[in-house]
Parts: structure tokens; C-alpha cells; sequence
């Protein structure tokens, strides 16, 4: 438990679980700590809200968003003949949820939020910004727009980032 940062010591030499793992697999974490819920607004006013730990919200909000009553199924008109197909490819659903929760601040007191417009669009909102790290880095302008730049990261929950990389989720930081 210790040599994966699961737990530590404190002053008594008594293994205690770190932060890090309460939140991915504790009981109560969202009785606890409400505003680390995760609420799914749709077209404006359907409010879905996701509580528990974040394995459970995972697998929760995995499967809500690839239900039929978000990614929807539309008609492509091709050349050769129609297809039906997702309108959200389920990789990028799973790559934006797994950074969602991996990557969020967890000190924030705001809610994360994935707002969906059916037919328009789907935006997944992190509580914290860029770490500062990568910020000074990527020096974005006032209107949040920057210059991509390859290999520029900082890793803010890297218990949790191991968690959701070791079950296939993620790619290695």
C-alpha cells in the first residue's frame, strides 16, 4: 500500500489510507465532501447529479454517456448509402470523463460539470484550470486560447492518475 502511495504512516507509525485512495474507492466520499459530485447538465435544464466515490462515478457516468440519451444515434447520408453511427466517438467520451476526474482539482470546492446540447455539443468542466506548472508554459491568452506544445504537463492527482491508468483508461503521463 505504501510503495503505490495508497497509505502512509503518521507520526505514530500507524498506516493510514492517503486522500488519494479515500476518494477513489471510500465509502460516504461525496456525504463527506458534497462538491465532489459530478452534475451532467442537459440542454440546459436536466440536471443529473453522480455521487459516491470516483471508481463509482466512473462507472456511472461511463455508462450514461453512452447511452442512447446522450450520444445519441444519427443518420450520416454517404455517397455509398446511409449509416447510422454515435454522434460522440465512445473513445473520446471515456478520454474526457477519465480526465475529468483525473485530472481536476480536488481542493476546489466546485462541482465538475459536463453540459450536453443535443445536437450541438458536449463540454466537460474541471474544477481548477491548468496546474501552474503547465499554465506558465502554455501562457494563454486572455480568451483561453494558446499554442499547443508537445510534452507540457504537471500531474495534479498522480494516485489517481495510476489508478485509471492500471485499469486501461488512461495513457501513461
Amino acid at each position: 500500500m505504501e510503495s503505490y502511495s495508497f497509505a502512509r504512516r503518521d507520526a505514530h507509525g500507524v498506516l493510514r489510507p492517503t486522500l488519494g485512495l479515500y476518494l477513489l474507492v471510500g465509502r460516504d466520499v461525496t456525504d463527506r465532501y458534497p462538491h465532489l459530485k459530478t452534475i451532467v447538465l442537459r440542454n440546459g435544464k436536466h440536471q443529473t447529479v453522480f455521487a459516491g466515490n470516483l471508481l463509482k462515478q466512473f462507472a456511472d457516468l461511463s455508462a450514461h454517456l453512452r447511452s442512447p440519451e446522450i450520444n445519441e444515434v444519427i443518420r450520416i447520408k454517404r455517397p455509398e448509402g446511409a449509416v447510422e453511427k454515435s454522434a460522440y466517438s465512445e473513445r473520446a467520451i471515456m478520454e474526457l470523463l477519465v480526465n475529468l476526474l483525473a485530472h481536476r482539482d480536488y481542493g476546489s470546492k466546485d462541482f465538475s460539470r459536463i453540459e450536453h446540447d443535443a445536437g450541438q455539443r458536449m463540454s466537460f468542466i474541471a474544477p481548477g484550470g491548468l496546474p501552474a506548472g503547465v499554465y506558465r508554459k502554455l501562457s494563454p491568452k486572455a480568451d483561453g486560447r494558446f499554442e499547443p506544445q508537445l510534452n507540457v504537463r504537471e500531474i495534479r492527482n498522480p494516485v489517481i492518475s495510476d489508478v485509471f491508468f492500471a485499469q486501461g483508461h488512461m495513457d501513461e503521463a
